[in-house]
């Protein structure tokens, strides 16, 4: 934990470095005094409170940043519940987790792996990739290579090709994955 960054204790301090500035400046009574100190300490005061204010605000309107700075510690746990054999919370938790943040391949692919492996779901492994290759923002390079050749194997031919052509067109992959993935298009046209 950063002291500067995390700690309420900075707010408390820059408050009561606010309002001493202010009330240094208003007991000189000298008008530049009043300006300079008490320009500084409302300056202070106003970004201390500002960020006071939009901290709250962020936790209120979005998810409070306890749940978001920490998704590796989350993760963990949820690894936990796996190797415990508490498959149909370790599925409920990276539901969740992929609410929050729809971008987590790690976390993905985990719950292909539960619903294929433990859970014998395989529509739900299956409606978990296409729900990842049909968003139009999704990242196609390296991190998700296993996940398109699964979804490869596991659909119809013409559905597997389409999701091929497209992501071979529109990928970020390195010559190698580039010719993986054209050796499975290939093995799949004949």
């Amino acid at each position: 934990m950063h002291w500067n960054q995390e700690s309420p204790l900075v707010n408390v301090l820059g408050m009561l470095v606010g309002f001493s500035l202010i009330g240094v400046g208003l007991s000189m009574g000298s008008l530049i005094h009043i300006i300079l100190f008490a320009g500084c300490g409302g300056f202070i005061l106003s970004f201390v409170l500002c960020k006071m204010i939009g901290d709250r605000l962020g936790d209120a309107v979005y998810f409070t940043r306890d749940k978001l700075e920490r998704p590796a510690e989350r993760l963990d746990y949820i690894k936990g519940l796996v190797e415990e054999r508490r498959y149909d919370e370790a599925r409920a938790e990276l539901k969740a987790v992929l609410i929050r943040d729809f971008m987590d391949i790690e976390a993905r692919m985990l719950l292909i792996r539960v619903c294929r492996e433990e859970l014998d779901d395989e529509t739900e492994a299956i409606a978990v990739c296409r729900e990842f290759f049909d968003h139009p923002g999704h990242a196609s390079n390296r991190d998700n290579l296993d996940m398109l050749l699964y979804l490869s194997d596991v659909l119809p031919p013409p559905e597997a090709l389409d999701y091929l052509r497209r992501e071979l067109k529109r990928g970020n992959y390195c010559s190698y994955d580039r010719r993986l993935l054209r050796n499975r298009l290939e093995a799949i046209q004949r």
